[in-house]
């Protein structure tokens, strides 16, 4: 599970005095790996339109939603489902992921290095540049190929929230898996462009006949790109909704999703 995590997370962690808003939608698919050799069908996509307004982000789709408030330093998480909502502040957060940590005899260095290849392809109507990102740690390795196109205006929004909540963030408790995601976070945010396609493959880190052998791979497509206004309604609870205390670190869940994104 902590390797599914940080390779979720990658793209998660990747000011201007005025800010504008931005929107995406973003749809990614188990395409291989041993995880999907135990029988049954495919799992679905999961589809999700995340929403940049000033210092908030909002990530919905149909059943949840994750909304991060910069000011408030406060993560909220929504299941329109079950109509109940949490919130996390980033100093709970922090001490979430100390407690994660303690005790555990976790490998704290990574060697984590990123290239270009030289190749493109056409995505849509645009031609993007592959980046090769390579995460290799004590036991299990993570290649991800992600595929640049020219940067859309409004777009370096998402940059720039990200970075601001990493230094929010910071790194105080974090142990050698959350280094680790932010350490590939910095790594990604040095190549200039929007990741349009990102392939990721996970090898290793299985505790009994894994091998080098693909555990899980992944494929994530961004489309509707959109500058255009966003309503502040994105980042508003429901009227009706009950608020639940805080019982694990917050996440968006990751059960798959075929439904458009909550509107």
């Amino acid at each position: 599970m902590k390797l599914i995590f940080l390779s979720a997370g990658l793209p998660m962690l990747l000011a201007t005095a005025a800010w504008a808003d931005f929107s995406y939608q973003e749809s990614t698919r188990v395409t291989g790996g041993m995880m999907m050799q135990s029988g049954g069908a495919a799992p679905k996509p999961q589809i999700y339109i995340t929403y940049v307004k000033g210092n908030r982000m909002a990530r919905i789709s149909s059943e949840h939603g994750q909304i991060t408030d910069l000011d408030k330093e406060t993560i909220t998480n929504v299941n329109y489902a079950n109509k109940t909502y949490s919130v996390t502040t980033f100093a709970q957060m922090k001490a979430m992921i100390a407690r994660m940590g303690a005790g555990k005899n976790e490998p704290g260095a990574a060697n984590i290095s990123s290239h270009e290849t030289g190749k493109t392809r056409t995505i849509g109507k645009v031609t993007a540049k592959e980046t090769v990102l390579t995460v290799k740690l004590a036991s299990s390795e993570i290649d991800t190929d992600v595929w640049l196109a020219p940067m859309v205006p409004g777009y370096d929004e998402v940059r720039q929230f990200q970075q601001r909540m990493a230094q929010k963030m910071g790194s105080a408790g974090a142990n050698g898996i959350q280094k680790t995601v932010q350490e590939a976070a910095i790594a990604l945010t040095r190549a200039n462009g929007v990741p349009m396609l990102r392939t990721a493959s996970i090898r290793g880190g299985m505790p009994e006949g894994g091998g080098g052998k693909s555990v899980l791979e992944t494929s994530t497509e961004l489309t509707a790109l959109s500058s255009a206004a966003v309503d502040s309604s994105k980042f508003d609870i429901p009227a009706g909704f009950q608020k639940k205390e805080v019982g694990t670190p917050p996440r968006v869940p990751q059960s798959p999703q075929s439904k458009p994104a909550h509107q």
